[in-house]
């Protein structure tokens, strides 16, 4: 597996951003969650496709 610190590092060079030392590890540091994140998406139940819609009905 791809280093996550050079990985992050290199698609925010590509998009032509260039974080500081701290921006950057925080975004290392904030990737496990966010892929448990997405991970969680695909775990709601009743999900049929790739991309999950959620629905919210404003009356109770």
């Amino acid at each position: 597996m791809t280093d996550p610190a050079a990985a992050i590092a290199q698609l925010i060079a590509l998009a032509g951003i260039t974080p500081d030392e701290d921006e950057l590890q925080a975004m290392v540091d904030a990737l496990p969650v966010q892929r448990e994140a997405v991970a969680a998406l695909y775990r709601v139940p009743g999900v049929r496709y790739e991309v999950p819609c959620l629905t919210w009905n404003a009356i109770p």
